[in-house]
């Protein structure tokens, strides 16, 4: 195979520095990196240190982006690429956003791993998340095993306290859905004290999304608790948003005896789009005593 000439391998790897610099201006960092990767292999030789230099940067944005855009498998992948050529803070850089995509793809091990790799870094976020997000998120991630999302209630909790900034919404955010996911076991396994509690340090999490849902866990706690008063006023509160409360708010009415009360509720239930296996079958039992006409 004959060789590229030396000046015509440094016009082509200067076209192709060029070009993937003008992508990254436009923010299109998979267009430049593609720019670079059509740089011909012998091309890349004449100057090799900036052609990685620049590949690793491309890979970078690119990662972030693909991050951005929520296709983390892909984020990783990119991130992965650019930290093998990378080294000093650079390398760091990446590492600390390649946890973050691990965290972001739900495999836990993964994300775990990632960020135990990094915990003894000095990751280059906006302060304060430099120092305070890889412990909140190793917390988070440790959380979303069943079996420990109690205990790490109790971390995120105390991070939560001390965290400031972006890096309190980031601990209220993830503590909210670990004692979420703590009170569900605690619920399943008939533990309905401890279901309350982490449903109380949920609701005491200063971040408005999920409201509704807490609202609604906190009535069926009453209600599996047998208070039916508090539980048909915390179903009325979110009824009109969330369909599912329209059920509990029949149950509670059944269970007082006002059974023709509970079909009509119901039937609203399941216009309003609710989901739960037996209510037809609930819905067909009080109408073969109250009659099958809908309202």
């Amino acid at each position: 195979m004959a060789q590229v000439p030396a000046a015509e391998g440094a016009r082509a790897l200067d076209v192709g520095l060029e070009r993937a610099a003008i992508e990254l201006a436009a923010d299109a960092p998979a267009a430049a990196v593609a720019a670079l990767l059509a740089v011909p292999t012998a091309a890349r030789s004449t100057g090799k240190p900036r052609w990685a230099a620049a590949l690793v940067t491309s890979r970078h944005a690119a990662g972030l982006a693909a991050l951005r855009d929520g296709q983390a498998g892909a984020a990783l992948e990119l991130l992965d690429d650019a930290a093998g050529d990378a080294d000093g803070e650079v390398a760091v850089a990446i590492r600390c956003d390649a946890a973050l995509a691990a965290v972001a793809t739900g495999d836990r091990d993964r994300a775990a791993a990632r960020l135990k790799a990094i915990a003894k870094l000095r990751c280059p976020f906006p302060a304060p998340a430099d120092t305070q997000a890889v412990p909140i998120l190793t917390a988070f991630v440790d959380g979303l095993n069943p079996r420990r999302a109690g205990k790490a209630v109790d971390r995120l909790a105390a991070l939560a306290k001390s965290a400031t900034g972006v890096s309190k919404a980031l601990a209220g955010s993830a503590l909210r859905v670990v004692a979420m996911s703590a009170a569900d076991q605690a619920y399943r396994a008939g533990k309905l004290d401890q279901a309350r509690k982490h449903l109380a340090t949920a609701r005491a999490v200063e971040v408005r999304a999920g409201a509704d849902e807490l609202a609604y866990d906190l009535a069926a706690l009453d209600l599996a608790d047998g208070k039916l008063d508090a539980a048909r006023a915390g179903f009325a509160k979110v009824a009109g948003r969330v369909p599912e409360a329209l059920i509990g708010a029949g149950i509670v009415a059944d269970r007082e005896g006002d059974s023709a009360k509970a079909l009509d509720l119901w039937r609203q239930a399941k216009k309003a789009g609710a989901r739960l296996g037996v209510l037809d079958d609930w819905i067909a039992a009080k109408e073969r005593i109250f009659g099958g006409g809908g309202r």
